[in-house]
């Protein structure tokens, strides 16, 4: 189904990108509601918003008044997981909101390099502000 003409697509084709024909795209932001959290661009990210750390959730008296039983709609309480049930490493709060890292060379993201490397906090900064004012003009 193609869409109406006159309609303007919020997006871009990454079929090119999906199908391995090149790797070259246009930076990718990551929001949370209404804030623009980081920037991706290459090997680089920048958050430009202190990131959102891990919360462990109890969910021992958690209760679901649509489900069947009170609980929940899907399965048992005692079946279920939650985010503190999965391995890997915990992410630390941060202390501060502009944040730089190399994912190939740091994939865990715990070296900020934002003060060794002004000129690509510039870079991705320039990024995020052009896509923040595409955002209020479309």
């Amino acid at each position: 189904i193609r869409p109406e003409s006159e309609r303007k697509l919020d997006g871009h084709d990454i079929s090119g990108i999906l199908k391995g024909e090149h790797r070259a795209h246009a930076p990718v932001f990551s929001m949370h509601n209404e804030h623009i959290m980081s920037v991706r661009k290459g090997d680089w990210k920048l958050f430009v918003r202190e990131p959102r750390g891990r919360r462990k959730y109890d969910l021992s008296t958690w209760k679901d008044s649509r489900g069947p039983d009170g609980t929940t709609i899907i399965a048992r309480m005692e079946g279920q997981s939650n985010p503190s049930h999965y391995p890997g490493l915990v992410p630390q709060k941060a202390n501060k909101d502009i944040q730089l890292f190399n994912l190939k060379t740091d994939p865990t993201e715990s070296n900020d390099l934002a003060e060794e490397k002004p000129e690509m906090v510039e870079e991705l900064m320039q990024d995020y502000r052009n896509f923040e004012a595409s955002l209020l003009n479309p």
